[in-house]
């Protein structure tokens, strides 16, 4: 099974920009990470295998009772962490006012909880598309800075 998901670009999937060469940091700390997550044997390039490996780990991550499936508190408690991580204030009532969103948009089956198959974002060929500006089929870390980022996360303008 394939996941190319919302959480990681997701969730990461997800903010991230690499430090210009004046030396200005701004977002620069998270995109480098973001990369060096995902380009797993260190080659300063992200495959199609790696991007899919990293989509998978961050919702086995977000799956804290191991059932395959992510549940409305799972959702909630992986969306604090994050806020926490990235140094943002959010109330709890819109954290989970966001979350409960989002599970009636991706809960196609109407289950109450998400496999990885409602989880759905662009595939890495969609990516690939947007920003492979050499065509080697693989994101260099300049490539992948280059993505836009604002996809309505918490602490957005976007719900």
């Amino acid at each position: 099974m394939r996941f190319t998901g919302k959480l990681g670009l997701a969730g990461t999937l997800t903010a991230l920009v690499l430090a210009s060469a004046t030396g200005v940091l701004a977002k620069s700390d998270r995109t480098g990470a973001a990369f060096q997550n995902m380009d797993t044997n260190g080659d300063g390039f992200v495959t199609e295998a790696e991007f899919d490996a990293a989509a998978a780990a961050r919702f086995d991550a977000g799956d804290t009772n191991g059932d395959n499936t992510l549940d409305r508190d799972e959702m909630i408690m992986r969306a604090q962490d994050r806020v926490a991580a990235a140094g943002r204030s959010v109330s709890a009532d819109r954290i989970e006012a966001r979350v409960s969103k989002m599970m009636e948009r991706a809960d196609t089956n109407g289950d109450g909880v998400l496999q990885r198959s409602e989880l759905s974002g662009p595939s890495f060929a969609e990516i690939l598309d947007r920003a492979d500006a050499n065509g080697d089929g693989q994101l260099s870390e300049a490539e992948f800075a280059d993505l836009p980022r604002d996809r309505g996360g918490f602490g957005s303008k976007r719900g």
